[in-house]
């Protein structure tokens, strides 16, 4: 049985509305690339078989560069992503079934723009896979919750003792979540991700609890959140903490 990633790095980064024009995927954080930090975590993960990643087609060179001076090994393809994030995790997929000859192969979907993602976290992942078919990384929430109305009211606000932040990775049955998004792309239906895709059609999901520090780069705050973070656990790497 196999374990195989697929890491969706195609976006953009509109919303960083960085001044470069840079991918957010492809800033620095401490001089290297935000989907190399992603990257080598999967690779030093020794339960990880190989790593698919999707990626935007012009920036395809300049990622087969980084992946090579920092010596990815497991990295078994780069696609050119699609025209929506679904689509190009549905052309991830595809292009894992090339690499499956089992069944029972597992997927991790998991955003290029998560370097904070831990070995013991995928590790959880693949052994709630195992036993339940899927896992989906959630963390606490330590806000309230609120559904807001279309005049802007509050409509409903909820126990937060019972919500939770779904997050990557998001990890399945290959054969499983592959059908399901052949079913969604026949049917024309887009979903944020696809937990969301996956609950639509009804399939019982479970959870991994993942740390509240699993974020994903999306808005310079994030930015600056991640290289704290990462300085942190430097410095405790380094004294022992």
């Amino acid at each position: 049985m196999k374990n195989i990633v697929v890491i969706f790095a195609g976006g953009t980064g509109q919303r960083m509305n960085h001044k470069s024009g840079i991918p957010k995927q492809f800033l620095t954080i401490g001089g290297i690339p935000v989907i190399i930090h992603t990257l080598k975590i999967f690779e030093s993960h020794h339960k990880i078989d190989k790593i698919l990643v999707v990626c935007l087609e012009s920036y395809i060179p300049k990622l087969q560069a980084e992946i090579s001076k920092y010596q990815i090994s497991k990295i078994a393809e780069i696609i050119p992503g699609g025209v929506s994030g679904q689509e190009s995790i549905f052309l991830g997929l595809q292009c894992a079934k090339k690499y499956s000859k089992n069944p029972r192969d597992i997927v991790l979907i998991h955003d290029g723009v998560r370097p904070l993602i831990t070995h013991e976290e995928i590790t959880q992942n693949l052994a709630c896979v195992e036993q339940h078919g899927n896992a989906i990384s959630a963390s606490k929430t330590y806000e309230t919750i609120a559904l807001k109305g279309e005049a802007g009211e509050i409509q409903t606000i909820f126990d937060r003792e019972e919500c939770m932040v779904a997050k990557a990775p998001q990890s399945f049955i290959l054969e499983e979540i592959l059908r399901i998004h052949h079913r969604a792309k026949k049917e024309k239906r887009s979903f944020i991700d696809t937990a969301s895709m996956a609950n639509f059609y009804g399939i019982p999901l479970h959870f991994v609890e993942c740390s509240v520090c699993n974020v994903k780069l999306t808005t310079a705050m994030d930015y600056y959140l991640i290289e704290s973070i990462m300085k942190t656990r430097d410095v405790e790497n380094i004294f022992g903490i």
